[in-house]
């Protein structure tokens, strides 16, 4: 097996890289070379890095030769970052993924593993959400993984020996995630006391996953046939919480007064507009327990701990494309 994890230098990329590296898998990552410069001290240093752009068909094939297996983390994300900019988020994750799948096809590679996202269900009419639910664009970028679910699907479908699995990550983060995402915000906000800002009540609740829980899910659908065309919920349904509860287990970890909590309920400097808000969201993960034995361990607080810790983010993003 050699594995490509395209996006390898983001924050889920660099935790799945030293677990393949540590199972003595050859591993190769493609990245953009701003991404790999900020990050290169963090890359396993058994870990192939490979510079270039998803939306460059010519150094996405040459990357995935001899490649057996492809981890496609790659891709526009975040709620501000995509809606700011629409056609750069679906030509990245719908002309970006077409690319990679080609490649695939060309060089015969035996599986792709596709990162998809739980913003493919929107605002879930029942929780927890399970993979038979409906799916709904409400942003950009749901829309775009869509898409790139169903390129997925058709290109294995036309292409037999192409293999998937297609992984609906719920709310995954570490130590490597970029500033804009609300825990690594709320920490450096903490850190530095300042004002935490919470869009609306704070009671809109979500399950936050580990990136070491994440990694487990990845590797797990890369080795098992069983999720050979299957879409696999991956999270932590027990670590539900409210974003407010959340702000608050953070001051406690830190320890700040928490009264730098503070409610913006106006929506007015938000990435997501309240209509396009999701107030409760939670995966089922029965379907990935049940077919390659996925289960997350990693408790909420025990993970917050480690993130702070690390006292390591990315203030912004280096460029629209980066792995997740």
């Amino acid at each position: 097996m050699k594995v490509l994890v395209t996006g390898g230098a983001g924050n889920i990329g660099l935790s799945l890289t030293d677990y393949l590296a540590s199972e003595n898998i050859k591993t190769s990552i493609f990245d953009l070379p701003q991404q790999i410069e900020i990050n290169q001290s963090r890359i396993n240093k058994d870990t192939e890095c490979i510079e270039g752009s998803i939306l460059d068909e010519s150094a996405i094939r040459k990357a995935i030769i001899n490649c057996t297996h492809v981890v496609h983390l790659a891709a526009s994300l975040g709620v501000e970052n995509t809606e700011a900019n629409k056609l750069k988020c679906l030509e990245i994750n719908i002309k970006g993924t077409e690319n990679i799948l080609k490649a695939c096809v060309l060089e015969r590679s035996e599986k792709i593993v596709f990162a998809s996202s739980s913003e493919t269900y929107g605002e879930p009419l029942q929780t927890p959400i399970s993979e038979n639910d409906i799916t709904q664009g409400k942003t950009v970028y749901a829309v775009s993984k869509l898409a790139g679910e169903e390129l997925v699907k058709a290109y294995s479908e036309k292409y037999s020996f192409l293999d998937y699995s297609i992984l609906r990550f719920f709310n995954v983060f570490g130590p490597n995630q970029v500033g804009q995402f609300v825990i690594s915000k709320f920490i450096q906000n903490a850190k530095e006391n300042k004002n935490i800002v919470i869009n609306g009540d704070g009671k809109q609740q979500r399950a936050y996953c580990y990136v070491d829980d994440a990694v487990r899910g990845i590797v797990m659908a890369l080795h098992s046939e069983k999720a050979n065309s299957e879409v696999l919920n991956i999270g932590n349904s027990e670590n539900l919480v409210s974003i407010d509860e959340l702000a608050r287990i953070i001051c406690k970890i830190i320890n700040i007064n928490d009264s730098i909590i503070k409610n913006d309920f106006d929506f007015e400097n938000a990435d997501r507009n309240i209509k396009r808000e999701i107030f409760k969201r939670y995966p089922d993960t029965s379907k990935a327990k049940s077919l390659i034995g996925f289960e997350a361990t990693v408790g909420l607080e025990e993970a917050l701990r480690k993130v702070i810790a690390s006292n390591h983010y990315m203030k912004s993003w280096p460029n629209p494309e980066h792995g997740e």
